[in-house]
């Protein structure tokens, strides 16, 4: 599991500023948010397998087939998370602990 590297203190705090679930600011970065966590982090098992295998310069059934099958996904969804993290903060504006507290809501992380 990927480490945050803030406390939930800090995240509930960088979430507030965003004036909550409901508000106007959150509605306007919601969208973005969720295709790019989408884009990286399909929730489709199939559509996550191909890029967990493209990731890794592998055929899906190698994937499939290995061994290291709950690894390898492991350190996709680690890059995916960072890269959706990179890309809040790039494409939307948000701070560095607004988009960590908002991925960790949405992955059960904040709990």
């Amino acid at each position: 599991m990927i480490d945050i590297p803030f406390g939930r203190l800090e995240l509930l705090m960088a979430l507030s500023e965003l004036g909550g679930p409901d508000s106007e600011k959150m509605a306007g970065i919601g969208l973005k948010v969720n295709l790019i966590g989408v884009e990286l982090l399909p929730a489709d098992r199939a559509l996550k397998n191909i890029k967990i295998a493209t990731w890794h310069g592998i055929s899906l059934e190698v994937l499939i087939n290995s061994p290291n099958y709950a690894i390898l996904c492991e350190e996709y969804t680690e890059y995916g998370i960072r890269t959706w993290i990179d890309r809040m903060q790039k494409e939307v504006g948000l701070t560095e602990p607004q988009a960590w507290a908002i991925v960790a809501g949405i992955r059960g992380m904040l709990d």
